[in-house]
């Protein structure tokens, strides 16, 4: 009757991703002072020297997708010419400002095509891919500092013959 198959996924799409970007900064962790002073034999002003540094606090920002980052990202393999919807969330702070992009392929987002998407913290939204170029793509976040950390991965695209050709 509705929108959604027995499972509840979506009866207009084949293949559904998720996207999440973000960055995690690891000294927030309540145990990062600690391990500083257990791992690297600091004390505790040394420790608070350490936190201070801008150098060293930037060394702990990890620019993730999915949790990982320069290249990492595991299972965003499609196949040509099946409908697959990405999901994405963004959480953070007012660093977390992305601007994913597929390389590649074009995405059909609130009735635009469109290859770049634009998100502020605590933002969710999908958008669907159809796509029609095989190969081996990259996905990235197009805020420079982002993708220099390493907000990128990519997604391939297996060749299937066209839907519409007769066999």
């Amino acid at each position: 009757i509705g929108m959604g198959k027995a499972d509840a996924s979506p009866i207009d799409v084949d293949r559904e991703l998720v996207l999440g970007l973000f960055i995690i900064d690891e000294s927030l962790s309540w145990l990062f002072p600690k391990n500083l002073q257990e791992f690297l034999g600091k004390n505790e002003s040394q420790v608070g020297d350490l936190l201070d540094d801008p150098h060293f606090q930037m060394s702990n920002r990890m620019y993730t997708i999915n949790g990982r980052s320069f290249g990492n990202a595991r299972g965003f393999n499609v196949n040509q010419w099946e409908r697959v919807r990405w999901y994405m969330v963004v959480m953070g702070n007012e660093n977390d400002i992305h601007t994913p992009h597929w390389h590649g392929n074009t995405l059909l987002h609130h009735g635009h095509r469109v290859d770049v998407l634009q998100f502020t913290p605590a933002m969710t939204d999908a958008a669907d891919l159809f796509p029609d170029n095989p190969g081996v793509w990259m996905m990235q976040c197009h805020v420079h500092q982002h993708v220099r950390g390493g907000m990128y991965s990519a997604y391939s695209v297996q060749p299937k013959p066209s839907p519409t050709r007769n066999q």
